[in-house]
Parts: structure tokens; C-alpha cells; sequence
């Protein structure tokens, strides 16, 4: 028996979450996902409706499917990582929906991705064969992020977010800004992370982002900007860090 397999069955069994439900439907719970810019909440909102809908129908496929990528965007941890215990009790939901129908394209996707961070690229890319979806031009980026190679993260990365949902887009951007930036592709990053801004001017991750290129170069002062931009939109750890960082290290005024 596959040892993922066996691992994400063991934390399955030991994850609390599914046990709280909430009313809802299918389109509620896409959109919590759709939305999703850092508020765990909003995956939290998705499991539970999702969790809900499967007390209806246990082959509901796009509930199970929901389940599997909350999981997956709770497990990112930044960068280029992902917290694999998480990834285990999502991966789970993935096989499930694809016990039910092994030629869904969205699962397989979802699939690559989870096996990309779980195994490697070279185990993840065969399963996105002769699939067109946003998801899968997705995992084809991430997966040459992980082989280091920026020109495909470009190409597959920008397709994804032309062609996700509306409400995804921002954040798609927001994120081919992170993966070049950590191929040092920094100025295309920087031109990412102003579109994401433009598309959504109230995301704050962006501004975090040009906070971050601001501070390698030393420029403080706008570091400290881009740090209270991010925090002015929603509290979160790193930019309050970058902000304590670059406030005292500013010059000091005489």
C-alpha cells in the first residue's frame, strides 16, 4: 500500500476538524476559497460547508475537492514550503474524490501539487498530462519553481491567473511576484506584486512584498511604508515584524 496513502489516512483519523459542519452551498463554499488572501477563517468556513454538503451526498465531488485544497492553502508556510502534516490530512480528500472519479482534472491537479511538496516534481508532473485548467497550469509553475526554472514559472503562472476565477486573480499575481522573487527574478516580482495591488488595492500581501524588496536594498524608510500599507489592510505577524525591523532602523531624525 502507498505510504502516503497510509499517512495521510493516519492524520485524516486524528483531524478534529471534520467533525464541525456548517449549512451552506457548494457556491459558498468555493467562494470562501475564491476569496482567501491569508484569513484562515475563510478555509475554515469552506471545510465546514463542505463537511455539511458531504452529510448530504458523500460523493459530492466539489465539496470533497474544497476540503482538500483548505487543506492545502492552511499547510503553505511561506516561500516555497509547506507544512506536510497538513498536506497529509488533505491529500486524503483528493483520494477520495478520485476513488469516486478517477478523471476529474480538478483532483488531479490538486493531486500534483500535494505530491509535488509531499514527494517531488519528477512524481507530480506526469499526472497534469493532456490537462488545460487553471489548476493545472498552477502546478505546472510551482513545479518548475521547485526545478528553478523562471522563465515556465512566468508562462504557467501568468496562465493561471488569466484564466482563474475572478476573485483568485490578485492573489495568483501576488504569488508568481513570490516565486520569481525567490528565483531572484526581483524586479519581475516587484512588477507582479504592483499589479496584484492594482487588481486588488485592499490585498494586503503585496505591499508586504515590495516592503521586503525595499529592505534588501536598505531603503528603510520604505520598507517601514509598505510594512504599515500591509498592516492597515490586515494584522498579521510578518508585517509586523518587517515594521518593528525597518522602524528601528531608520536614520534618526537630528
Amino acid at each position: 500500500m502507498n505510504f502516503i496513502y497510509i499517512l495521510s489516512k493516519i492524520a485524516n483519523l486524528l483531524d478534529t476538524s471534520k467533525k464541525n459542519i456548517s449549512k451552506g452551498t457548494i457556491e459558498e463554499s468555493e467562494e470562501n476559497l475564491n476569496q482567501f488572501q491569508g484569513e484562515k477563517y475563510l478555509l475554515e468556513n469552506s471545510k465546514k460547508i463542505s463537511h455539511y454538503l458531504l452529510t448530504k451526498n458523500s460523493k459530492d465531488e466539489r465539496a470533497l475537492i474544497c476540503i482538500a485544497e483548505a487543506y492545502f492553502q492552511d499547510a503553505y508556510l511561506g516561500g516555497l514550503s509547506y507544512k506536510k502534516t497538513t498536506l497529509l490530512k488533505g491529500y486524503i480528500w483528493i483520494l477520495k474524490t478520485l476513488s469516486i472519479n478517477p478523471k476529474n482534472e480538478d483532483a488531479r491537479s490538486l493531486q500534483a501539487l500535494f505530491l509535488l511538496y509531499l514527494k517531488g516534481p519528477r512524481q507530480a508532473a506526469h499526472l497534469l498530462d493532456n490537462i488545460q485548467n487553471w489548476r493545472a497550469s498552477f502546478a505546472r509553475g510551482m513545479i518548475a519553481s521547485v526545478n528553478g526554472d523562471p522563465t515556465q514559472v512566468e508562462l504557467h503562472l501568468v496562465k493561471a491567473s488569466d484564466n482563474c476565477p475572478k476573485n483568485r486573480k490578485a492573489f495568483l499575481v501576488n504569488h508568481t511576484g513570490v516565486t520569481l522573487s525567490i528565483l531572484g527574478q526581483t524586479k519581475k516580482a516587484i512588477f507582479y506584486y504592483r499589479q496584484a495591488i492594482t487588481i486588488d488595492p485592499n490585498f494586503a500581501w503585496p505591499y508586504y512584498n515590495l516592503g521586503l524588496d525595499e529592505e534588501k536594498i536598505g531603503n528603510m524608510e520604505a520598507a517601514n511604508k509598505y510594512a504599515n500599507e500591509a498592516l492597515s489592510r490586515m494584522e498579521f505577524e510578518y508585517a509586523s515584524d518587517l515594521d518593528n525591523r525597518t522602524k528601528s532602523n531608520q536614520p534618526k531624525q537630528l
